[in-house]
């Protein structure tokens, strides 16, 4: 097998093993805005969250080398992959997984959801649920608000809401919600009630991507949009560049159908970007928002279609770095800046329309790692990264409160 370290040619990989069976992970040489504009228009599986300039990692698999070759892309190779296909079949752990294992293993969506119903039946006043809308294959999404009832009277409640796998393929930020939800009811219930949740409901998308997220189950464990049928064969949208904020602008998503990055025909074409927007709309005094994301482990922050400085940068220069401390206070390095700006240019997300109707702070949020593993992040670091999420959550809501 050739080195990591070797440059393929064209030539000599059309003649190895790795053009011919099994899935692997190469390189992709990215050193100019043609090449990324080639590079995600294209349908192949990209392992970045977003291709940028530099280089971006690719997934091929059987007879997907012509892909590569048709796009004229040099590449490197880095490491095998294991099949991604069918991954329910060959790696879940079975029915014997119980509530608790959250911390432990990664939960499908019917578990995910069994989760959070668990919390609501144990604490039927804390935590309530509401529907929200429908995916496009017609499956109920939910938000569950997570706060002491609003008693006559009193002040309006501060309300947070977040959301997890609105990128199927990010199996950690799924963890990572299920955990939030976890300790805001223990801090809620602890004999000594935590400031954090006083006078403040959160509000949690559990999946803001349902369909995608059974499918990376049951199918493909790579897939990253939703599950709209453009016709030919092709699916999805990306719903986090569906958003109407800086939609299709500045090259940061794709018009072809057959992307990762696919805007959709047109800003809240699709019923899931829908129903996050309308439960933001309705929750009355929206304090933040949080779009976790996986990987690079970075804070983001608006603008992310611009480059353009947000009207209120002071107030996200004052919010993010205390993010990043507590996030990196056990150890795991997290960095903070204006997404335009540190990662790449993203258009119509969910965190920059929050921001741009409510000007509250709103983050998107990049969970572990750095690309070691991506968005295949192993078992045995759910724990760690549950951790590192909820110490910048809660500094979040402290931050934010009433």
């Amino acid at each position: 097998m050739l080195r990591k370290s070797l440059f393929i040619s064209a030539l000599a990989l059309a003649g190895s093993a790795m053009a011919q069976e099994g899935w692997y992970q190469v390189r992709v040489s990215v050193p100019d805005q043609q090449t990324l504009t080639r590079l995600t228009n294209s349908s192949l599986d990209t392992m970045d969250c977003v291709p940028h300039l530099g280089s971006a990692d690719v997934a091929i698999g059987p007879g997907e080398l012509s892909k590569l070759l048709a796009g004229r892309f040099q590449f490197t190779y880095v490491r095998p992959l294991e099949d991604p296909r069918n991954w329910e079949e060959r790696h879940k752990s079975g029915s014997s997984i119980q509530v608790d294992d959250y911390r432990l293993h990664y939960f499908d969506a019917d578990q995910i959801l069994a989760f959070f119903e668990n919390l609501r039946a144990q604490y039927p006043i804390l935590v309530t649920r509401k529907p929200i809308g429908t995916t496009v294959n017609g499956e109920q999404m939910w938000a569950y608000r997570i706060g002491r009832p609003l008693q006559q009277g009193s002040l309006p409640i501060n309300n947070i809401v977040i959301e997890g796998l609105i990128h199927a393929r990010e199996w950690i930020t799924g963890a990572s919600i299920m955990h939030i939800g976890k300790m805001c009811v223990d801090g809620l219930t602890s004999p000594q009630p935590q400031a954090f949740m006083q006078n403040q409901a959160v509000w949690i998308v559990p999946m803001a991507n349902p369909d995608g997220y059974r499918y990376t189950w049951t199918t493909y464990r790579l897939w990253r949009k939703n599950r709209k049928n453009n016709g030919g064969g092709i699916y999805g949208v990306d719903l986090n560049r569906n958003y109407s904020t800086g939609w299709g602008q500045n090259g940061g998503s794709s018009t072809n159908p057959d992307s990762e990055t696919y805007r959709g025909t047109a800003p809240f074409s699709e019923p899931e970007a829908v129903a996050v927007q309308g439960l933001v709309n309705s929750v009355g005094r929206v304090g933040g928002f949080i779009d976790y994301h996986s990987y690079a482990q970075l804070i983001l922050w608006p603008w992310s279609y611009t480059t353009t400085r947000p009207p209120d940068l002071a107030m996200f220069q004052n919010v993010a770095p205390q993010l990043e401390t507590a996030m990196s206070s056990t150890g795991t390095n997290y960095d903070q800046g204006q997404c335009a700006r540190i990662l790449y240019i993203a258009s119509g997300t969910s965190n920059d329309w929050v921001y741009d109707i409510y000007r509250k702070p709103a983050f998107g949020i990049e969970l572990r790692d750095t690309g070691q593993f991506g968005f295949e992040l192993p078992e045995n670091q759910i724990f760690g990264t549950q951790d590192e999420v909820w110490l910048g959550f809660k500094k979040f809501l402290t931050i934010v409160g009433p």
